[in-house]
């Protein structure tokens, strides 16, 4: 299961806004303990996490690491992380199944600052994170595009959708 520093969305559930967007909603687990429950808003509004004010200020620290987007920030950037990493396992689940040994994914920083998702290749079983990294600057480099090891992610297990 995903996890950001004791953090868990768990029943995470995609629902269609009133523009018909995909959002997501589920319960917050902090520690293996249930503290609340988290949904985005169906109007393009905040999202709202219903938690106590203790657990809403441990989310919002831990959360500000997470605030490199100038829209949100604390509870709601760690949220929308884990959030995406959720999906980043389901991803990670259905490429293993197909018989790979996992995916890498490319950022790409844009003059705002933040990163979006360049590329995402999937990996072949059997190499090391080294040999796969390696592997892709070399690729990226053969086709033009220059490609810095910081922003490459690989995702080889389940354990790395554990962020401690």
């Amino acid at each position: 299961m995903a996890k950001i520093k004791g953090v868990e969305l768990k029943k995470l559930v995609k629902f269609r806004g009133h523009e018909g967007e995909e959002l997501y909603q589920g319960d917050i687990y902090l520690n293996g303990k249930k503290i609340g429950f988290y949904s985005d808003g169906d109007w393009g509004g905040p999202q709202s996490i219903r938690v106590s004010v203790e657990d809403e200020a441990t989310l919002d620290v831990l959360g500000r690491q997470f605030s490199h987007h100038s829209f949100i920030s604390g509870a709601e950037a760690l949220m929308s992380e884990l959030v995406n990493l959720n999906l980043l396992e389901k991803m990670f689940k259905v490429v293993v199944k197909k018989g790979f040994g996992g995916f890498a994914i490319v950022k790409n920083w844009s003059d705002k600052g933040y990163a979006m998702v360049d590329s995402v290749y999937n990996l072949k079983q059997g190499l090391t994170p080294s040999e796969y990294l390696m592997g892709l600057v070399q690729y990226r480099k053969a086709k033009g595009i220059e490609t810095k090891a910081e922003d490459v992610k690989i995702y080889l297990s389940l354990k790395d959708f554990i962020i401690n």
